[in-house]
């Protein structure tokens, strides 16, 4: 072989080179795991995942080259879970959970208010949770509360805890998430009659519902149903929340709030993509939960 074609041969062949690395040194500077916020969200359709795709862009748009991995999960309870196993460095739950799992908290978020949707004709005239409870319907009821490790079925057992007549007293309750459900409560199921989700205001899961005012309605979780307890608050919704399927002219239910919750060891291992988080977290909750269903 002469000089010539040696030297194009070492040419061709360190082209191929750079032509294989760059890609590869390329994807890795991408997915460095300092920079990436393993963020556990919940059922797609709902507030917790409306919640971690406004915070992805934030921190995203801070150009800092930190982003966020969604992962899908149950709810709440699961997130906790999942981060306790390091298989992710943030998420969502309930405050009560929270305080039960001794988990970090970043800071607040949105409320958590209980949705009760049911078919109309299940339920006859029956306008409140009480009623329903109370009535001799109460057995033939079945809520679908959420994933076994959601907070919305966190949420709902509670009531049990509330008032001796609610949770699991009062009603069969399903493991089946709000958005798998609702077709089903508008279809008319004879399987489940009411579908139950402790989450944002407005979701596009609500919208779907509020726009089948024929085949369902939004029920009233009333304060006076209840025997006096401090751990959740209740809230009148506005006549214009949900206007086609609330009874009257304002909507009572419970409420508590969610909180941002962080790993032991996030701050630590990540402290870049923790102080991004930090930063933009308020300001998100903020703009995206302050608004009314559209």
């Amino acid at each position: 072989m002469n000089t010539s074609t040696s030297s194009t041969a070492r040419l061709l062949g360190l082209a191929l080179a750079i032509m294989v690395i760059a890609p590869i040194a390329h994807a890795t500077a991408k997915q460095d795991p300092a920079k990436v916020i393993n963020f556990c969200g919940g059922p797609m359709g709902l507030s917790y995942m409306k919640l971690a795709s406004g915070l992805k862009t934030a921190v995203e748009g801070l150009d800092e080259g930190i982003t966020i991995n969604i992962i899908e999960s149950e709810g709440g309870p699961h997130n906790v879970e999942m981060m306790k196993a390091k298989k992710c460095d943030a998420g969502i739950t309930i405050g009560r959970n929270a305080r039960d799992a001794k988990v970090m908290v970043l800071t607040k978020a949105h409320m958590a208010v209980g949705h009760l949707v049911c078919n109309r004709d299940a339920i006859g005239d029956q306008s409140e949770i009480g009623d329903i409870a109370t009535s001799n319907k109460s057995r033939q009821v079945t809520v679908a509360a959420g994933g076994m490790r959601s907070s919305s079925r966190f949420v709902f057992l509670d009531l049990g805890r509330m008032d001796s007549k609610f949770g699991l007293n009062g009603f069969k309750v399903a493991p089946i998430s709000f958005t798998k459900a609702l077709p089903k409560i508008i279809a008319g199921s004879k399987i489940v009659q009411c579908v139950w989700a402790a989450t944002g205001i407005g979701t596009k899961a609500m919208h779907l519902a509020n726009v089948n005012p024929s085949t369902v309605r939004l029920v009233e979780v009333d304060d006076w149903d209840f025997d006096d307890d401090d751990s959740y608050n209740f809230i009148d919704l506005n006549s214009d929340q949900y206007p086609q399927i609330q009874n009257g002219s304002s909507y009572e239910t419970i409420f508590t709030n969610n909180v941002i919750i962080v790993g032991s060891d996030f701050m630590a291992e990540k402290p870049e993509a923790f102080m991004a988080l930090q930063a933009i977290a308020d300001d998100v909750v903020i703009d995206l939960f302050t608004r009314k269903l559209k």
